[in-house]
C-alpha cells in the first residue's frame, strides 16, 4: 500500500511543475501550441502503455512522473487551442462543450470499464 501512495506523491508535484514550466515555454513559442499539445498526448500514450510492462517500483515511479508531466503540458493548452480554432465569439461555448464532453468521459468511464472487466472476468471463470 505504501508504494501506491508513493506513485501518487510522485505524480502530484510533477504535474504543477510541468504546468508552470510549459505554460511559459508555450507562451514563448506560441506558434507551436498544437505541437506541444500533441507532444503531451504522445507522452500520455507512451507512459500509460508502458505501465503495463513495468515490473519494478522505480519504473512505475518514472512512468507516473512522465504521466504528471504530460498532464502539465496538455492542461493549460486545452482552452487556448479551442479559442485558437474557433472564432472569438464562439470560444466560450467551445470551451464549455469541450469540458462537458470531458466531464461525461470522466463520469461514465470508470463504471463502463468496471462493468467490462467484471463481464470479462466472469466469462473467463465460466470457461475454466
Amino acid at each position: 500500500m505504501e508504494k501506491a501512495a508513493l506513485l501518487l506523491s510522485v505524480e502530484a508535484p510533477s504535474s504543477p511543475i510541468a504546468l508552470l514550466l510549459f505554460a511559459k515555454i508555450v507562451d514563448y513559442f506560441s506558434s507551436h501550441r498544437l505541437q506541444f499539445y500533441q507532444m503531451g498526448f504522445l507522452l500520455f500514450a507512451v507512459s500509460l502503455t508502458s505501465m503495463a510492462a513495468a515490473s519494478t517500483s522505480a519504473s512505475f515511479v518514472t512512468l507516473m512522473m512522465a504521466h504528471g508531466i504530460a498532464s502539465g503540458v496538455t492542461m493549460p493548452l486545452r482552452s487556448v487551442l479551442v479559442e485558437q480554432i474557433l472564432e472569438k465569439d464562439k470560444a466560450s461555448g467551445g470551451v464549455g462543450f469541450l469540458f462537458g464532453i470531458l466531464g461525461f468521459a470522466y463520469i461514465s468511464g470508470p463504471p463502463l470499464v468496471g462493468e467490462f472487466i467484471t463481464t470479462l472476468t466472469l466469462n473467463q471463470y465460466r470457461q475454466s
